[in-house]
């Protein structure tokens, strides 16, 4: 039988995230290729997980990214979310770095392109 106070507890806490209610961010999240005034109405929107560490997620995204550019955006939105996976050492570290650059304005594709590029 399941403790009460744990029940109560779970209830509780449900209750009060319910009423305070968690706010509906204001863009989906993740890096836009190309984001423009367009690319919000475009009639397909792409969202791929990448991994910084992950050599499948490295050989994927030079060929998602001319798929973008062959379709253009007025066509095509893509917008790149992070996704460390627990078992790539220093993922979620990289992660962390993407979102900071980001924040500072670098363009962060330029960023993935130099972490992806073929050595």
């Amino acid at each position: 039988m399941v403790n009460r106070n744990l029940l109560v507890l779970y209830f509780g806490v449900w209750g009060i995230l319910c009423i305070c209610g968690v706010p509906v961010p204001k863009r989906p999240p993740g890096f836009v290729y190309r984001e423009d005034d367009v690319s919000a109405a475009v009639p397909v929107q792409m969202e791929v997980y990448v991994d910084l560490i992950c050599k499948d997620s490295r050989d994927a995204f030079p060929v998602i990214v001319e798929v973008a550019k062959m379709y253009g955006p007025d066509k095509l939105r893509l917008s790149t979310v992070m996704f460390p996976l627990p078992y790539h050492p220093y993922a979620y570290w990289a992660s962390v770095v993407s979102d900071i650059d980001h924040v500072n304005g670098i363009q962060i594709f330029v960023f993935f392109n130099n972490l992806y590029a073929p050595y």
